[in-house]
């Protein structure tokens, strides 16, 4: 018979004591990092401005031309100016908002813009925006543009690079050309041109001077305001710092991240946390969750808010469970829920017909559709438009797949806290949210991964 070994009584013990102790001490830190997110304190954190793209992909904004005659919003709110060459021809004119908020308010005020349109921002679920914070007198919240073939057929462009509506002062200059291709053509900016603008905060009017650049695209021109923002927040003794970006001086809907350690990684505008989205911060034992309150411009903070450990949320956002609803699809009248649909990966996508890029996607996420494993893969749009208006863009752009009017179903744009389009999220099988703001190359990369 085989003798069994024998194994020391005071080593199993010491074992045993130090398994304990091990166990007592994660318990403890567990315990430590639960009390520390169990408060929904808020922080107000001075931010600091810097020049340059920083770690994001650059994103840049349609100089849109203002028409001389008909309808609009903002219609009325726009600024005469003087100085236009003489010898150019096919001139236009727009302009780039550094704080659009603003510009609309100070417009109402003067009864340029009416009460609807004021109110259809201030409930944009992507804002953060209090009134007391605006300058009730006009303030020079825009920069203005004019373009135009000169005298030798060259796009030649000035910009109101000092803000006082007369561009006999300013230079004009041939706009780089953006190469849709090349990334360097998006984050390289060769042009800038210094701006002024003014902005109303602490209860005062106080001037800023921005960088703008301008660009020529196969569509028109675009510009940007290479700039960003940084925060820094102490927590456990550790400084983390929050980098913020915005298309605009204003930093309205400001989107935030956390590098890390990787200092180099460049983030593009659908990695950023939007407005009501969560970051995380910390290590395994002591991450706390913070939400993005949005940049207060007039105290000059970025404002986060502490997530108890314990909250339940839905967010839209990569990680959240997804909430459910039910709604009616426009086309059929089928009620359809996203209960229903566990044991699906679920891709929902918000959109409306204004889009350019929701619609001009919508063939590859039709041809998508039409593919895929109906029994493991379903699809539901979610459009900004009534009834009437998406029976139309259904028929026009031949969409097959399930689409439900938002407004019709309890305004779920709202619901969902979307502030853009195009957004969609893709949900795993229990309803979490997998991936955020997949295309459709992506979406179909995604699809051949998950069969």
């Amino acid at each position: 018979m085989k003798s069994i070994p024998k194994f020391p009584l005071n080593r199993l013990i010491f074992i045993s004591l130090r398994e304990v102790l091990f166990a007592a001490l994660i318990l403890i830190a567990f315990q430590s990092c639960k009390k520390e997110q169990k408060t929904d304190q808020i922080f107000e954190l001075p931010i600091t401005h810097h020049d340059g793209n920083g770690p994001f992909f650059s994103g840049f904004g349609i100089l849109d031309p203002e028409k001389a005659n008909g309808t609009g919003n903002l219609q009325r709110a726009y600024q005469t100016i003087t100085g236009i060459p003489k010898k150019w021809s096919s001139v236009k004119k727009g302009h780039a908002e550094s704080d659009f908020l603003q510009f609309v308010f100070q417009n109402f005020k003067a009864g340029n813009v009416s009460r609807e349109y004021l109110i259809s921002l201030l409930s944009n679920p992507g804002s953060v925006i209090d009134t007391s914070k605006l300058s009730t007198k006009p303030i020079k919240c825009v920069v203005n543009v004019i373009w135009g073939a000169d005298e030798y057929g060259r796009w030649a462009v000035m910009i109101d690079t000092n803000n006082d509506l007369d561009f006999n002062d300013e230079t004009p200059f041939e706009p780089e050309i953006l190469n849709f291709k090349e990334e360097s053509s998006w984050t390289v900016n060769n042009k800038q041109h210094m701006v002024t603008f003014e902005a109303f905060q602490n209860g005062r009017v106080v001037q800023y001077q921005v960088p703008m650049v301008v660009k020529q695209s196969a569509n028109g021109f675009i510009y940007n305001f290479p700039r960003y923002a940084s925060a820094s927040l102490i927590k456990g003794g550790k400084e983390y710092e929050i980098f913020i970006e915005s298309s605009r001086p204003s930093f309205d809907n400001a989107g935030i991240a956390y590098l890390g350690d990787d200092s180099t990684k460049i983030l593009t505008s659908n990695q950023l946390l939007r407005p009501r989205k969560n970051l995380e911060l910390g290590d395994f034992l002591h991450k706390s969750k913070y939400k993005n309150l949005g940049v207060d411009w007039y105290n000059q903070t970025l404002k986060l808010q502490g997530v108890p450990a314990d909250k339940v949320e839905y967010i839209l956002q990569e990680g959240y469970q997804f909430q459910d609803f039910e709604g009616k699809e426009v086309a059929t009248g089928k009620r359809i829920s996203t209960k229903n649909l566990r044991g699906k990966y679920v891709y929902i996508d918000f959109w409306w017909t204004g889009c350019k890029g929701c619609v001009e996607d919508m063939p590859k996420i039709n041809d998508l559709y039409r593919k895929m494993d109906k029994t493991k893969f379903a699809m539901i749009g979610i459009a900004d438009e009534d009834a009437k208006r998406l029976m139309k863009a259904i028929e026009k752009y031949n969409i097959k797949w399930p689409q439900l009017s938002s407004g019709e179903n309890g305004d779920l744009i709202k619901k969902y806290n979307v502030g853009g389009f195009p957004t969609s999220a893709l949900l795993d099988k229990s309803g979490r949210i997998i991936a955020m703001n997949l295309r459709s190359p992506e979406l179909e990369k995604t699809i051949e991964k998950l069969k």
